[in-house]
């Protein structure tokens, strides 16, 4: 967000999602921020809420990803995990599981051994998506 003087007027500038907005020729400060203002209002009603996907799209996209990175024992491994979570959980959007769901399912874990691989495995999805 800026705002200077020109030689002749005032411009502002400034940046939403990665798309420059501009405006120049204001006779005094006060209208450019207002002007900018009146930009932002209207750039926020054209913008569309990000949709999400659901948690089995983004397991997806990664095992497919996985199936040609990793041994075929890996992936079968990370297949299984992605699945139980599925049953424990259902297939919700991804955004909307938290740390605390998480935890809930990895409490469900037989072993020390297997909470920590389950963790893993989970903690790279995310980290992809």
């Amino acid at each position: 967000m800026a705002c200077w003087k020109l030689k002749k007027g005032w411009r502002y500038e400034f940046e939403r999602a990665g798309v420059r907005y501009t405006g120049s020729g204001y006779p005094t400060k006060a209208k450019a921020l207002a002007a900018q203002e009146e930009r932002k209002k209207t750039c926020a009603q054209g913008e569309k809420a990000p949709q999400g996907m659901a948690f089995s799209e983004v397991a997806g996209l990664y095992l497919d990803w996985s199936e040609k990175r990793h041994a075929k024992k890996t992936f079968e491994y990370k297949r299984m995990v992605f699945r139980r979570f599925i049953s424990f959980n259902g297939d919700q959007d991804i955004r909307g599981i938290t740390p605390a769901i998480l935890h809930r399912y990895l409490n469900t874990r037989a072993t020390n051994h297997n909470y920590n691989v389950h963790r893993k495995e989970l903690s790279s999805l995310f980290t992809f998506a």
